[in-house]
């Protein structure tokens, strides 16, 4: 049996998922020396059910710690695992302590950014309390079927009578603000702590500002929410400009000067350059009424104007959150467009078809649409070697992208009838199969 590390970090939140087994699961990822093992755990192990509940928060849990599994990678840092000589040489325990903390952290980050579950803060300890923090968080050392415990719990018991308890990041203001997790973000979380990924701007600031309304803090969930809308404005209308516009960066830099501010980007560009739906779901009146706060803010008070009321600062606020979100989507989709405009030009080319519309979707997911003019739709062969063509061509860009799970086309006979799809790795034919 390998030799292993283990330990817990205390850790509220609620666990909301759709059924009883989508509350129980593990995840792996790698830093470096070892390969991390994460378990979400509760004391009690109970599952609740809400009869009246949505369907996908019908079931919770409450889950108190992060409990992980050190395998090292080596055995030279194998060899170094022993319980003698970590609590006796500080210099093996400063360079482990260290380790384990950017797998915890990494985790926090993970949980907070990709999850969107505020409340949740990283740690951030004095090297001179590693010992008391590997007490708390009760390291063990797994050899040969045997578990040993490292530090006393003395010394974790000292150090939270000192007032610097390790508890201290997760102290919220009160119980309405224990946070909850839902499962369906544990795949986004999964993947960033495999991919050791840092979160775009609007995943920081995002739930930054949610996190600030949940304490109605509306000044500090202002000054979040504004400040994010100006970098992802600022992405999306210079991947605009230069992607779908083909205009320079000299041109580009001309245009988005200082001098033009916010408020006349929101006035003018957004107009130019958005569909009409897109447009439609834009509140723009309450967007430049926060960004007016925020210059007041910002450039005079320093504080929120007096008079304005609760709900309609959360509206404001949330107008601008909900045109982030969709100022980022905008700005993924163009941001990619060029990559999947060559798939889809050479899948057109060597299959001899009209050349395919690719849609980019959330979660790894890709739709092809294939509009066939007047002509009649190729043989079943065809279609299939396309998709196949499409999946291949997909997965070379995205390492994730899973054909039979991420592929979804449409096969259109003018002028817009859906006449086969391909998803689930099927080819499906509503009216029998093609010629």
């Amino acid at each position: 049996m390998r030799t292993k590390l283990l330990f817990q970090i205390p850790f509220q939140c609620y666990l909301t998922g759709s059924s009883k087994d989508s509350l129980a699961f593990t995840t792996t990822f790698e830093v470096s020396p070892f390969s991390v093992s994460l378990k979400l755990l509760s004391r009690e192990d109970n599952i609740y059910e809400l009869e009246n509940g949505e369907k996908n928060e019908r079931y919770f849990t409450h889950i108190d710690y992060l409990e992980y599994a050190l395998t090292p990678l080596c055995n030279e840092i194998a060899g170094k695992l022993d319980s003698q000589t970590l609590a006796t040489q500080e210099k093996e325990r400063t360079e482990l302590f260290r380790t384990l903390l950017i797998i915890v952290n990494r985790t926090l980050q993970s949980i907070r950014n990709f999850g969107a579950v505020p409340h949740i803060q990283v740690l951030n300890p004095e090297t001179k309390d590693a010992e008391a923090y590997m007490a708390l968080w009760d390291l063990r050392v797994l050899a040969s079927g045997e578990e040993h415990t490292i530090f006393p719990p003395t010394s974790a018991f000292a150090l939270a009578m000192s007032g610097k308890s390790p508890l201290e990041y997760l102290r919220v203001q009160d119980s309405m603000n224990v946070p909850n997790l839902n499962v369906r973000a544990w795949p986004d979380i999964e993947e960033a702590l495999q991919d050791n990924s840092d979160p775009p701007p609007e995943k920081e600031f995002f739930i930054n500002a949610i996190e600030f309304l949940g304490v109605r803090n509306f000044r500090m969930a202002l000054l979040e929410s504004i400040i994010c809308l100006e970098i992802v404005l600022s992405q999306y209308l210079r991947g605009y400009l230069s992607i779908q516009r083909r205009l320079s960066d000299t041109r580009i830099g001309k245009f988005l000067t200082p001098e033009m501010g916010l408020t006349a980007r929101l006035a003018v560009l957004l107009d130019l350059t958005l569909s009409a739906k897109d447009l439609s779901d834009i509140d723009l009146d309450k967007i430049t009424r926060a960004v007016s706060w925020r210059n007041g803010i910002v450039h005079r008070t320093g504080r929120l104007p007096q008079n304005v009321k609760e709900e309609a600062l959360r509206d404001s606020i949330g107008e601008v959150i909900a045109l982030v979100l969709k100022l980022a989507q905008l700005r993924d989709r163009i941001n990619s467009s060029p990559e999947l405009e060559q798939i889809a030009q050479k899948v057109s080319k060597d299959n001899s078809i009209p050349v395919p519309t690719i849609f980019g979707l959330a979660r790894h997911s890709v739709l092809v649409e294939i509009q066939f003019m007047f002509k009649e739709l190729p043989s079943e062969k065809v279609l299939k070697n396309v998709a196949q063509a499409l999946g291949e061509e997909l997965a070379r860009r995205d390492r994730r992208f899973k054909p039979d799970k991420h592929l979804f086309i449409r096969f259109l006979k003018f002028p817009q009838e859906t006449v086969a799809r391909w998803r689930e790795g099927n080819l499906e034919c509503p009216d029998g199969k093609p010629s």
